[in-house]
């Protein structure tokens, strides 16, 4: 059975992207966590983790976040936990 590395790189690349985005709302120490995950390609792991401490340290994160990481849990062939649902969302305002 051949593996799809291309699949992996797109899940490395998500994650990259996201990692950036958390950067300021996350720790150094949390993204660190994460990036150890992605590092050895423990992808479900990474996404559970982003899941669990954006709960657990009750940080709001904005819709858009909340979507794409549901859309990593599907990308994955994973159904998004239903604590997902349980993240703040942060509202973003439009600036003036």
């Amino acid at each position: 059975m051949a593996i799809d590395t291309g699949y992996f790189e797109g899940l490395e690349k998500r994650f990259d992207e996201l990692l950036k985005k958390l950067e300021g709302t996350f720790s150094v120490e949390e993204v660190q966590e994460v990036r150890e995950f992605i590092d050895n390609r423990e992808f479900g792991i990474a996404v559970e983790t982003v899941v669990d401490i954006a709960i657990e340290e009750g940080i709001e994160l904005p819709q858009s976040l909340l979507d794409e990481l549901r859309d990593i849990f599907l990308t994955m062939h994973v159904a998004p936990p239903e604590r997902l649902q349980s993240i703040q969302t942060k509202s973003v305002n439009p600036g003036p």
